[in-house]
């Protein structure tokens, strides 16, 4: 999963370097039309396995799911443009505690004491990085965050989807919408790619093409919520690549709000997977007592 979040930092990298010389919605459209023949190719090489792809339960939550991720997909590439790579992923890393907060009133879940407190630590990072009466905020911070929020009502319908569908058919619907709605705007956006950046956009097509792949195969092999707290790494390498390539800065309070962020991130999925692992348990335990 590290490797997957390595190769998705390097995927933002050069979405960034594109996305500086050409419209956001040509280089998010190509992303994602790789990204769907990945998925097709890989689908259409078991024909049973494109068919239980294919089959889902809620179709129209999935195609809600797909417009979700490639709307917050275009916000956050637009946010690279304009705060970075670092500074943008700081802010999106406070999603997990939108997905806490939404899942009360839209899954009707209890937050409890513990979950309380880690929002409040991960709030406290995003008023830190915010600084929100200073001079240094501004009205531009809200660009990853509402695409920290779309992200959020997307992992929301992901889990309420996952009781009936599989990863493997939510992946294909996610890739084959995202595609198709890309496909409408790039018409009304297209312009020619010039010179050394076809380069850059056929390794960016290599990349989206290998981040996909190592992502299937770790959740072949583990489950998603297992994973999810590497996710976090990606943050690291985007910071790392923004500094290093980009010449972006990270002061103080950025990197003290997003390890704020980044610690509480990982508590909640710490305590959720013991909860899931506590209702098994217990579900065993009454099944085997019948």
């Amino acid at each position: 999963m590290i490797l997957t979040t390595f190769t998705f930092a390097v995927q933002d990298s050069f979405s960034r370097l594109l996305a500086s010389e050409y419209n956001v919605i040509l280089i998010v459209a190509i992303r994602y039309f790789v990204f769907a023949i990945f998925i097709v190719v890989a689908s259409f090489r078991e024909p049973q396995k494109f068919k239980r792809a294919l089959k889902t339960k809620h179709p129209l939550l999935q195609i809600s799911r797909g417009i979700l991720l490639v709307a917050e997909v275009c916000i956050m590439v637009f946010s690279f443009t304009i705060l970075g790579l670092a500074k943008s992923h700081a802010f999106f890393s406070c999603y997990p505690l939108m997905v806490c907060l939404l899942s009360i009133p839209i899954l009707n879940e209890k937050i409890g004491f513990f979950r309380a407190i880690i929002v409040l630590f991960g709030l406290l990072g995003t008023l830190i990085i915010l600084r929100p009466g200073t001079a240094d905020f501004s009205v531009e911070y809200l660009i990853p965050l509402t695409s920290a929020l779309l992200f959020a009502i997307y992992s929301i319908l992901t889990r309420y989807v996952s009781e009936e569908d599989n990863a493997e058919t939510s992946l294909f619907w996610v890739g084959i919408v995202g595609a198709l709605f890309m496909l409408l705007l790039v018409p009304f956006h297209w312009e020619p790619i010039i010179g050394l950046d076809l380069l850059w956009t056929l390794i960016l097509c290599f990349i989206a093409i290998l981040g996909h792949f190592f992502l299937i195969k770790t959740l072949e092999v583990c489950e998603a919520s297992k994973v999810q707290p590497f996710a976090f790494f990606q943050i690291i390498f985007a910071s790392f690549f923004g500094v290093l390539l980009f010449s972006e800065t990270l002061d103080l309070f950025s990197i003290i709000g997003t390890s704020l962020i980044i610690v509480s991130g990982i508590l909640m999925y710490r305590y959720e997977s013991k909860e899931l692992d506590e209702d098994y348990s217990r579900g065993t335990k009454k099944l085997l007592s019948k």
